[in-house]
C-alpha cells in the first residue's frame, strides 16, 4: 500500500507536465499561425487545461460514458 503513494504522484506529476507542455505547444503554434494575413492567438493556461481533463474525466466515468460527446466539446472550446 506505501508503494503506491509515490506511484501515485508520479502519475499526478507527469500529468500536470503533460498539461504544461501542451498548453505552450498549442499556445506556440496558434501564435505563429496565419491565414490570409490574418493571425490567430491562444491563451491557453496550464491550470485551466488541467481542471478541464479533470472534470471532464470525472463527469464521463459518472454518467457510464455518456458525457463524452459533451466532453469533447467542452475541450474544443
Amino acid at each position: 500500500m506505501t508503494a503506491l503513494i509515490p506511484v501515485g504522484a508520479m502519475y499526478g506529476l507527469m500529468f500536470f507536465v503533460g498539461c504544461y507542455v501542451l498548453s505552450r505547444i498549442t499556445n506556440l503554434t496558434y501564435d505563429s499561425t496565419t491565414l490570409a494575413g490574418h493571425g490567430f492567438r491562444s491563451t491557453v493556461r496550464a491550470r485551466d487545461l488541467a481542471r478541464i481533463y479533470l472534470v471532464n474525466t470525472g463527469a464521463i466515468l459518472l454518467s457510464l460514458g455518456m458525457l463524452v460527446p459533451w466532453a469533447q466539446v467542452r475541450l474544443a472550446r
